[in-house]
């Protein structure tokens, strides 16, 4: 549920098409035990409050996890992919 609930975040934020609460809400679904996941969403939520600095720190976080574990598992590869995408929906909002 959670990896559902974090596709759908993305997928809201990159289409431009959202509502802060409902990304809010999703991000209630999320915990931090998969911290790839719930920092991105840190980062979206920093960033809708304004908080550019805090949405990149969260982002360089979640980066520099990816980075260490990326060559252990395959799935860092997509991970880097999608907060890449992340990144760049997040520098096109106005706020």
């Amino acid at each position: 549920m959670q990896f559902i609930s974090h596709i759908r975040q993305i997928d809201y934020i990159v289409s431009g098409d959202f509502e802060e609460a409902t990304i809010q809400e999703l991000h209630q679904c999320l915990l931090p035990i998969d911290p790839i996941s719930f920092k991105r969403s840190e980062a979206i939520l920093a960033k809708l409050k304004g908080d550019t600095e805090g949405a990149s720190r969260k982002l360089s976080e979640v980066l520099k996890e990816i980075e260490k574990n990326k060559e252990l598992f395959g799935f860092y590869e997509a991970e880097e992919c999608l907060t890449s995408i992340l990144k760049d929906a997040l520098i096109g909002l106005e706020k």
